[in-house]
């Protein structure tokens, strides 16, 4: 899914207000109390849960940061998708110590290609 903020221009001011993440002056970023700013400080609030988003009146998150945040936030995700696959794996494997990582991803595209195989068996089938 694409980013609501990739979509939305950052600000851009004459004057230069303090990034609430690197506190530095900067004229272009994002407002957090915006629509597309609750965006922002949910991914915030998600990657960095110790820091306290509301002890700032009016913050801001400049262009940088809120790059940097994109993808902490898309790694962050693609770990946990990665931690779901494996749990799923030792789930179904009914296994309780470690596992070889190239057995999921072994059996999850075993998976696709049956998923993928399938239809194709409906197109040779001969009608009776």
């Amino acid at each position: 899914k694409k980013s609501g903020l990739a979509r939305m221009d950052a600000s851009i001011s004459t004057k230069p207000k303090i990034c609430r993440t690197c506190l530095e002056e900067k004229c272009d970023y994002f407002v957090l109390v915006t629509d597309a700013g609750h965006e922002l400080s949910y991914k915030l609030s998600s990657c960095v849960p110790e820091l306290n988003l509301s002890v700032a009146r009016d913050a801001v998150v400049c262009v940088e940061c809120t790059s940097m945040l994109e993808s902490a936030y898309t790694f962050r995700l693609m770990c946990l998708d990665t931690e779901e696959r494996i749990r799923m794996f030792t789930c179904r494997s009914q296994m309780q110590n470690c596992v070889e990582l190239g057995d999921v991803v072994s059996v999850e595209r075993r998976g696709v290609k049956k998923e993928v195989d399938k239809p194709m068996l409906d197109v040779f089938k001969t009608e009776e």
